[in-house]
């Protein structure tokens, strides 16, 4: 039993933090619910790092035939992206979660 309850905790340890709904040009995004608004996040990789260089962060995105609005930038949807050199924000954010930024050394 202790066996099978190891490979399983080793297997969650393993699932990323969180995912996302879609991504469009290269940017992730998380869909709130019902609603036609969107949350920037990231690719759900333990460890972040997944945005280097430019990124554009626009006032609405159309994912398989809907226009959705971005609303957000999730609790750690940069975080550990050592590589993000800049951000370019056209949406009207209502909302940037805590270490949204954290630790994006090449980021001023």
């Amino acid at each position: 039993m202790r066996k099978i309850l190891l490979t399983f905790l080793m297997f969650i340890a393993a699932v990323p933090l969180w995912a996302y709904d879609f991504e469009v040009d290269g940017v992730y995004y998380d869909i709130q619910g019902d609603s036609n608004r969107v949350w920037v996040t990231h690719d759900g990789s333990r460890n972040g790092g997944c945005y280097s260089g430019s990124v554009t962060i626009p006032y609405s995105v159309t994912y398989e035939g809907r226009t959705y609005y971005v609303d957000a930038i999730f609790n750690y949807a940069f975080y550990n992206c050592t590589d993000l050199s800049t951000i370019g924000v056209e949406a009207r954010l209502t909302y940037i979660g805590p270490r949204a930024f954290y630790n994006c050394t090449s980021l001023y």
